[in-house]
């Protein structure tokens, strides 16, 4: 299938960082015989739930059914008498909406679209007084985030925020519905110091912070000095 020949051609591409994630389409249902028909208009990142839920719920408001599939990345596909709108409908919103899909241009692969601009919120402070604003409240999605589990797990043992770094996202999640969601990316440290014990995460938090998408991260020990 020409989705996946694509797939292979974009994973030769290592500098597009990417794990796996399953979520549920919203996208119409078509049967596989008809599936087999479809053609690939382009791919994006499995991590991006965000945008594998707005192109989806966006070229159903067009009337373009659309499937994804993939592992490593997610091909976009659509039946082939809407190609052309398809492709069209998805290189002006990817712009207005500031999100990036990959699409096949004579052999080689294309960047269609804009990153989301960010915006540093925080930097170098303990994650006791972040939670004390008013922007990360307890019923704010940001706030949320920070109070989740898995965070709270990570900032006991690095209790700083070196920086959080966020770019707001507004998506379909229907349709017809528009919410906001976020990309974050977290440096944390065990403390203030040049140098000490470093972790380095990217998330996507949605649903006013009660679904966190982890996308990945690094972390850093640095020994004890003899």
């Amino acid at each position: 299938m020409r989705g996946f020949r694509f797939f292979s051609d974009l994973v030769r591409h290592s500098h597009i960082w990417t794990t796996t994630v399953a979520i549920v389409l919203s996208a119409q249902i078509a049967t596989a015989d008809d599936h087999e028909k479809w053609v690939s208009i382009g791919s994006i990142s499995a991590t991006d739930e965000i945008s594998h839920v707005h192109i989806s719920n966006l070229l159903t408001s067009h009337g373009i059914e659309s499937g994804m599939v993939g592992s490593v990345f997610h091909a976009i596909e659509v039946p082939p008498d809407k190609v052309a709108e398809a492709t069209r409908t998805l290189r002006k919103d990817a712009l207005k909406r500031h999100y990036t899909f990959w699409r096949e241009n004579n052999g080689e692969v294309e960047t269609v679209g804009n990153l989301p601009k960010s915006k540093v919120l925080i930097s170098r402070t303990s994650v006791a007084d972040t939670l004390k604003q008013r922007e990360f409240g307890r019923n704010t999605a940001l706030g949320r985030f920070l109070r989740s589990p898995k965070l709270s797990q990570l900032t006991a043992k690095r209790p700083f925020i070196i920086s959080l770094t966020v770019s707001m996202r507004k998506y379909l999640i229907t349709p017809n519905t528009f919410r906001v969601s976020y990309d974050v990316e977290l440096d944390l440290q065990k403390s203030l110091k040049q140098r000490d014990d470093h972790y380095t995460g990217k998330y996507q938090v949605l649903n006013f912070g009660k679904e966190i998408n982890f996308l990945g991260s690094e972390e850093q020990t640095v020994p004890n000095p003899e």
